[in-house]
């Protein structure tokens, strides 16, 4: 059966509920048939079309009053709020996330949330139950170094999660590749100098009721105030492109040095003259340039 028909399937069910037994005797489920029910029903559960209430009892998440699925949006004061990917009946606006449920996601987290309350106006709160898809692979922050070990508090203030730098996890790998221009790996010999600089932090670990998410450095940008790291900080935490694809990198570096003949053929040759580019140092192409003479005539 098709993963829409056995939506649909359930969707008839009172309240749009079923259990994996009931499933396999309406449905005739028997040997690799029963397997492939399984396996269809884990996957509409991995995506968030159906919740598991309890083990073996399946809810369908777009007919349901009790549960919502939609992105978690985080306040920098610890709550979020639900917005939900479907209109919920009753409920007008966003759902409600107390700081105690919400500190088991992160900002942009797809989750799935159980609607624990509906008030008359139409407000609602409720507490996530499952973390479908996460938003956030990769954080930077500011490397901290504490009592407790080491941390990095995240520049985006909708990340409450202070994100736990484990012994040996404090550097980059030796074999990473920068080729963003105007950005390097900054030489750091000692954990002491990553106080107050900013890093990239790949997350191993996300974070649970009461415990802090984990994650290795994988990038060190330099101070706060150091030239360009402002710019950095706004491309990694908004999760932009800023590698260039290997076979990208490999062509650049095939380029000859040396103008063959039959480029020049036909062209203007302007290198004896004194032309300034006025490109930033950072910039990625460097196309806009100048050069002022005296003309004969005066001009």
């Amino acid at each position: 059966m098709q993963d829409a028909a056995l939506l649909a399937h359930i969707s008839k069910q009172p309240h749009a509920r079923a259990n994996f037994k009931q499933l396999v005797r309406e449905l005739g489920a028997k040997g690799a048939s029963r397997e492939d029910l399984e396996t269809a029903l884990a996957r509409l559960a991995a995506g968030g079309d159906l919740i598991e209430v309890r083990p073996g009892h399946y809810a369908v998440t777009a007919r349901s009053r009790e549960f919502a699925v939609g992105r978690l949006h985080m306040h920098r004061e610890g709550y979020g709020f639900l917005i939900s990917e479907r209109p919920i009946e009753g409920v007008a606006g966003d759902v409600f996330i107390p700081p105690e449920s919400a500190e088991t996601a992160m900002h942009g987290d797809r989750v799935v949330v159980r609607i624990a309350r509906i008030e008359p106006d139409g407000r609602a709160d409720g507490e996530i139950v499952k973390v479908l898809k996460r938003a956030q692979p990769t954080v930077v922050g500011e490397f901290r170094i504490g009592r407790r070990g080491q941390f990095v508090v995240p520049q985006d203030e909708r990340i409450q999660q202070w994100i736990e730098i484990p012994d040996g996890l404090e550097f980059p790998p030796a074999d990473t590749v920068t080729d963003r221009i105007g950005v390097a790996v900054r030489q750091v010999s000692s954990i002491a100098e990553l106080e107050g600089m900013i890093v990239n932090v790949e997350l191993l670990e996300y974070p649970e009721r009461g415990s802090s998410p984990v994650g290795r450095v994988i990038e060190i940008l330099g101070h706060p105030d150091d030239f360009g790291v402002d710019v950095e900080i706004v491309i990694r935490k908004h999760h932009l492109p800023h590698q260039f694809p290997p076979e990208v990198v490999e062509q650049a570096e095939s380029m000859p040095y040396v103008i063959a003949a039959r480029e020049l053929a036909g062209r203007r040759d302007f290198r004896p003259l004194d032309i300034v580019t006025i490109d930033g140092e950072t910039a990625s192409d460097f196309d806009v340039a100048v050069w002022v003479d005296l003309l004969v005539n005066g001009n």
